[in-house]
């Protein structure tokens, strides 16, 4: 359910990282993908040291909603 324990343990190891929970979606990298998240899906949460990199997250929708959030983040990084 939380995404915490994976992203503390990949953060240092990878510039990029998606979660996916039964409740959520949530990537982690660079600023430029997490504002175009963001923008593309609105109602989710997201900070850190932007525009260099930070955090982004969802509550999920279904599959055709994550393969969007996939796209965005493949277009981008």
């Amino acid at each position: 359910k939380h995404t915490s324990p994976i992203m503390d343990r990949l953060y240092k190891k990878y510039l990029n990282i998606i979660v996916f929970t039964p409740e959520s979606a949530n990537f982690s990298g660079d600023g430029k993908c997490i504002l175009k998240l963001a923008r593309e899906f609105p109602g989710g949460w997201y900070g850190g040291d932007l525009p260099d990199k930070g955090f982004w997250g969802i509550n999920q929708k279904d599959q055709k909603e994550l393969d969007k959030i996939i796209n965005v983040i493949r277009r981008i990084v």
